[in-house]
């Protein structure tokens, strides 16, 4: 019975403490604004629906503008999409047609 209620104890405790680590996403989309000044990106979102995300103040701007692919890591911290990395992501070539 001791062994039962002990593993029970460290399967709840594995699962509260997991359950609160932010797990970091990535998103790929076109640059709808950069805006370096407020450290804010706006890729253009699905049935338009922009996502705002918020870049750290050490942010190195890549090359973004508007229509430019890129690649973004993120976590939601306070009901905003926290950046952590962006990247340049263009589109795979297409392969050459065969004759």
């Amino acid at each position: 019975m001791k062994r039962i209620f002990a593993s029970a104890t460290l399967v709840a405790a594995l699962t509260v403490a997991t359950a609160g680590a932010a797990s970091a996403e990535e998103d790929i989309g076109k640059v709808k604004t950069f805006d370096a000044a407020k450290h804010e990106l706006t890729l253009k979102g699905k049935k338009k629906t922009d996502i705002v995300y918020y870049l750290p103040a050490d942010f190195k701007d890549p090359g973004l503008k508007p229509g430019v692919r890129v690649a973004i890591t993120w976590t939601m911290q306070d009901d905003k999409h926290m950046a952590s990395n962006v990247v340049l992501k263009p589109k795979p070539a297409k392969p050459a047609k065969q004759k």
